[in-house]
């Protein structure tokens, strides 16, 4: 079991720079991770990015636009 395993993280400016490293790293170590954002083309492209490193990894992630 990873350490954050079942837990949310919540990382706002999550879609680029060093809130997307911090949203990937959590995802990394088990917590489900929330990105708010504003910017729809931004928050595409981190979600592809997590997507990716969690497909890789056997995870999956989960968008829902609200």
């Amino acid at each position: 079991m990873k350490r954050l395993e079942g837990k949310v993280a919540v990382v706002t400016g999550g879609n680029s720079g060093i809130g997307l490293a911090s949203a990937k790293r959590l995802q990394d170590e088990g917590a489900r991770v929330s990105l708010p954002a504003v910017a729809r083309k931004t928050l595409d492209e981190a979600v592809k990015t997590i997507a990716t490193a969690a497909g890789s990894a056997g995870r999956r992630v989960l968008l829902r636009r609200i």
